[in-house]
């Protein structure tokens, strides 16, 4: 199960659910060459824990045995917005102690 985040603001890069084959979509938008609020920063990060936690509200079927949860995060080069944001989660789940090393390991 796959879940896709956009982190686009440019109105050309948005597509729908049904667009890429009815995979669900997070939007967490912000304008390329800056950073976002630590609010939008800590919503996406609950929200893609949760989903890789496999919480049962994300899931529309019955929940199946080894079904591998993934994220895919992107903005238009996949360097700033994006390794900003999978920073942030990295630190978030506690997969690094600190923020140089999970810029470092985003690298």
């Amino acid at each position: 199960m796959v879940k896709i985040y956009n982190l686009c603001a440019e109105s050309d890069m948005q597509y729908s659910s049904e667009q890429v084959g009815g995979l669900s979509c997070g939007r967490y938008q912000f304008k390329d060459h800056n950073v976002c609020s630590v609010q939008k920063m800590l919503q996406f990060c609950l929200d893609a824990a949760l989903y890789l936690q496999r919480m049962e509200q994300y899931q529309k079927e019955k929940p199946q045995k080894d079904v591998t949860h993934a994220i895919v995060v992107h903005c238009k080069a996949g360097k700033g917005r994006t390794g900003m944001m999978i920073s942030a989660l990295m630190l978030f789940i506690s997969m690094f102690r600190n923020g140089r090393d999970s810029i470092d390991h985003y690298n």
